[in-house]
């Protein structure tokens, strides 16, 4: 069922869109909800597609928020049935999707989509994707008032008109059409003068419509340009018949409209239809078209046609660091590099935010095509400043071919994504598809070997960052973090390791090392300090699907000698999500035994309120995403404060992770937050730094 939210009534109330939100997840409901709103937006809200279809033939909305994957009807069938239902043109639809291959966003697309978001969402982004949703759809609008009023000023318009004797050839216009043409009536007495106004692009053009009418007998509509001393143009459309004398063409009888501007109106409405509004490139949606044409004619003609991708490297610390006004800098300098490259057989396009899509038709070979990629790397990587800092620009592309690789355009494009996402793991690097990329890589059995060669060589060492109780100002605890600290590349961070030692299996005795470890050291530094830090720990989902884990934790405790009440086991959503009857019971019985369990990375996964009612659980960890984005006047806040308060009214400990700026401190303190950790009082710690941070901080509060 659906229900809608009426905004007090204000000056600015009625400019607002009416949004339709429509997914079977409450929690993401709820958030998405309170973001628009605060945003002033008008909100709905539909569980289900089909109770969305229902909802939005009661209301109409103006932009709708779709979930994908819904039961009754899916995110798919319901854009179908409202793009059928509505006729209106400028509805946008935007999908919100946890998938992000191009087979399914091709689907979205088909559907109907305006727009995609992928999930995890990320709600500041999100409320900008929506705000540039409503400004294509008031621009639409402003672009079709604009040429209504010129299409209903044109039926009342008196046109110019003129008469051409075909006999004695001579020719007679109005008034209007001198207007038109910017010159006077005594000026325009013969076909010819008439035609000297005309492009000289479109006088044969012309002259052959006359002609074929004279020869006919037929009517004529025609289009062409005028042009003038100055060199500008008016767009002009023409209409005419031939009149008889005696079954003989006797006169053409013709009308001269000056279209300019609905001419320019219609190219503005397909150029923001068809291409980039930032770069000028062709967009997704051209792509689609071109990408078929090319790969036809490259069988018709029995070419090589490759297909390159490619994405700019670190985009979103360019973003943090410049804002998008900076990140769009880089982008237009990259686009100013590849209109340097574009001929009749290399078209460029903007494929979405953060990379673009080369076809390269009629090549000699697959050298050629890298040649041409390394050449384009080479390009972009020169330097350019953005807010007086230098900074260079890397990309990772990826190459298909047409007809090595495949056939079809779907799979044309899969696979250079691959490639793409291949040159991601290093970045600043160009690989072509291959046909290993679909199962494991080299790469990763080697990464895998080195793993266990790791845990052999106990390798693998933990850092600690501190979490700072916001009203007292002490330490209250410290988080342990793995790092690995390998013999040739130095300290490792996570990311470049985890996903593979979870894959395999290896986190086991990883995490049982890690857990080792960070007891030792709590009981260490709580012995030599006479305090009682909280030293929290991570479970994987791997962990916490290992039978022996009761007894390794158990064991563990033992040997420390560490009290289970200053342990605090922390999990994630997707730790836990495949199976929560499991997941309820190992919890329950580590709490029984007195552990503290903390929801880490809250609301950067599945964010159900449903998990947090049913879970045992005693502190919520908030991602630093809500955070990193909150400045000085507490803006690009309202997600961090309605998670404050989902866990207050759960009655659940509060840290928040990623506190970097002084206005992070200012807004945690003021939403009454109990812990914060981050960089704004401490980078994560070798065990030894971390000894003389307590030591100088206990001095400092003394």
């Amino acid at each position: 069922m659906s229900t809608f939210i009426q905004k007090p009534v204000n000056s600015s109330s009625a400019l607002m869109p009416k949004i339709l939100i429509v997914d079977d997840d409450p929690v993401t409901l709820k958030m998405v909800s309170k973001v628009l709103r605060d945003a002033g937006y008008e909100v709905s809200e539909s569980k289900n597609g089909q109770a969305g279809l229902t909802a939005f033939q009661q209301q109409p909305a103006d932009i709708v928020l779709l979930d994908v994957m819904m039961p009754i009807m899916n995110g798919y069938e319901t854009c179908k049935a409202l793009r059928e239902y509505s006729d209106d043109e400028s509805l946008q639809i935007l999908m919100l999707t946890g998938l992000d291959d191009v087979e399914s966003v091709n689907k979205a697309f088909e559907a109907g989509a305006s727009d995609f978001i992928t999930k995890p969402l990320n709600f500041p982004l999100l409320a900008q994707r929506v705000r540039y949703a409503h400004r294509s759809r008031e621009m639409f609008h402003a672009l079709q008032l604009n040429q209504e009023r010129l299409e209903n000023a044109q039926k009342i318009a008196k046109l110019g008109y003129w008469q051409f004797n075909i006999t004695d050839k001579s020719l007679s216009v109005s008034s209007q059409v001198a207007k038109i043409l910017e010159t006077e009536v005594e000026a325009i007495t013969s076909l010819d003068e008439l035609l000297s106004h005309i492009h000289e692009e479109d006088v044969d053009y012309v002259k052959k419509a006359l002609q074929s009418a004279i020869a006919n007998g037929e009517p004529f509509t025609l289009q062409h340009r005028v042009v003038f001393p100055d060199w500008s143009e008016k767009f002009i459309e023409q209409q005419g018949e031939i009149k008889t004398d005696n079954n003989q063409a006797a006169f053409i009888v013709g009308t001269i409209q000056d279209i300019t501007d609905r001419h320019r109106a219609e190219e503005l409405i397909h150029f923001q239809k068809f291409y980039d509004s930032l770069t000028h490139f062709p967009n997704r949606r051209m792509f689609d078209r071109h990408i078929k044409h090319s790969l036809s004619e490259a069988e018709i003609n029995d070419n090589i046609m490759s297909l390159l991708l490619f994405t700019i490297d670190k985009s979103d610390q360019i973003i943090e660091s410049f804002g998008h006004t900076g990140f769009d800098m880089v982008i237009l300098n990259i686009a100013n590099i590849l209109k340097a490259l574009l001929s009749d057989n290399l078209s460029v396009y903007r494929f979405d935010e953060n990379s673009f899509a080369i076809i390269q038709k009629e090549l000699a070979s697959t050298e050629e095509g890298i040649d041409n990629a390394h050449s384009i790397r080479t390009h972009v990587n020169e330097p350019i400043m953005i807010s007086g800092e230098e900074i260079i620009p890397t990309v990772s592309i990826g190459l298909s071919y047409y007809p090595y690789h495949t056939g079809s355009d779907m799979d044309l494009i899969r696979m250079a994504n691959l490639a793409m996402n291949e040159s991601r793991k290093q970045s600043d690097t160009v690989t072509n598809y291959s046909s290993t990329m679909t199962s494991n890589s080299l790469e990763q059995l080697t990464m895998e070997k080195s793993i266990r060669e790791a845990i052999r060589n106990d390798e693998f060492v933990v850092f600690y960052q501190p979490q700072i109780n916001i009203n007292s100002g002490m330490i209250a605890g410290m988080e342990a973090l793995v790092r690995w600290e390998h013999p040739e590349h130095g300290i490792l961070s996570p990311l470049q390791f985890i996903p593979i030692a979870e894959k395999s299996g290896l986190i086991i005795p990883i995490g049982e090392r890690v857990f080792q470890q960070a007891c030792y050291a709590a009981r260490s530094i709580n012995n030599k300090f006479n305090l009682n830090l909280r030293v929290g720990i991570n479970l994987s989902t791997k962990q916490l699907a290992d039978p022996n884990l009761d007894s390794t934790i158990t064991n563990i405790i033992s040997e420390t000698g560490i009290s289970p009440q200053l342990v605090e086991i922390e999990i994630t959503e997707s730790a836990v999500i495949d199976d929560m009857e499991k997941a309820i019971a190992i919890l329950d019985n580590l709490r029984d035994k007195g552990f503290k369990i903390a929801m880490d990375d809250f609301g950067t996964g599945y964010s159900s309120l449903s998990m947090l009612q049913h879970l045992p659980l005693d502190t919520l960890k908030i991602d630093r995403a809500f955070i990193k984005d909150i400045n000085d006047n507490g803006e690009n806040s309202e997600l961090a404060r309605a998670i404050i308060a989902m866990a207050k009214s759960l009655n659940m400990h509060i840290i928040a992770e990623g506190a970097e700026e002084h206005s992070h401190y200012n807004f945690l303190k003021q939403q009454k937050a109990d812990e914060i950790q981050g960089y704004y009082f401490s980078k994560p710690l070798s065990e030894e730094d971390f000894i003389d941070f307590v030591q100088s901080h206990l001095e400092k509060t003394a």
